[in-house]
């Protein structure tokens, strides 16, 4: 095999070894003088291949940046002993979640509905426990952490004071329906809209909205 075409390793396939001083700094193990040691380019291999030149073996390593998972928690307001929308689609984000950004940590926080609930989340900041907020529905919204997401199913029959208060400082804020949408950019809230999935469409394009 010509040196510089590396061939695929396959699984159950034993990849040659590469021994200190092996690997250049373009990722080719050619024995020079001064070639960096695998893994000071602060990457991890990710797959080995090989191939032959006249002076023997070349081994080619193949980089890649570690794919770092994150930590998401999907937050709503609930009412004890109550099924409201806003806990369907907060589960059902939960569960995309997961299926859609394997290797991350979905949890869910209920914040329970009461007179002081907005005094509340503004007092409880999340940002130790994940690197991902997504606050489903506008009660949950004044959660602090400095990454949060908003989605709003409905205006909660708030005022825009109190809009506008519930939504400050989100990285992001999205509405249900074009609907609520309008009510927000009148609050002075851009809020794309981002319709929530119907029984049997997809999620991925919500979860890459809302999470990524």
């Amino acid at each position: 095999m010509p040196c510089g075409q590396p061939r695929e390793v396959r699984a159950g396939e034993r990849a040659h070894p590469v021994g200190a001083g092996q690997l250049g700094q373009d990722g080719v193990a050619d024995g020079r003088p001064g070639a960096r040691r695998l893994g000071e380019s602060g990457q991890r291999p990710l797959a080995l291949v090989g191939g032959t030149h006249a002076g023997g073996d070349t081994i080619v390593v193949a980089l890649a940046t570690p794919v770092r998972h994150v930590r998401i928690l999907v937050a709503t307001a609930f009412t004890a002993f109550a099924s409201g929308s806003d806990e369907q689609v907060a589960d059902a984000l939960t569960e995309a979640c997961r299926a859609h950004r394997p290797g991350d940590v979905v949890e869910r926080l209920r914040l329970p509905h009461g007179e002081h609930l907005a005094a509340a989340a503004r007092l409880t900041d999340v940002t130790e426990y994940a690197e991902r907020l997504v606050c489903v529905g506008v009660g949950a919204a004044p959660l602090r952490h400095p990454g949060r997401r908003v989605w709003a199913l409905g205006d909660a029959g708030l005022d825009a004071e109190a809009l506008r208060s519930a939504c400050a400082g989100a990285l992001a804020v999205r509405a249900a329906d074009p609907r609520l949408a309008a009510v927000l950019r009148a609050a002075g809230i851009e809020a794309p809209a981002l319709a929530v999935p119907g029984s049997d469409a997809s999620w991925a394009d919500v979860v890459e909205a809302l999470v990524a």
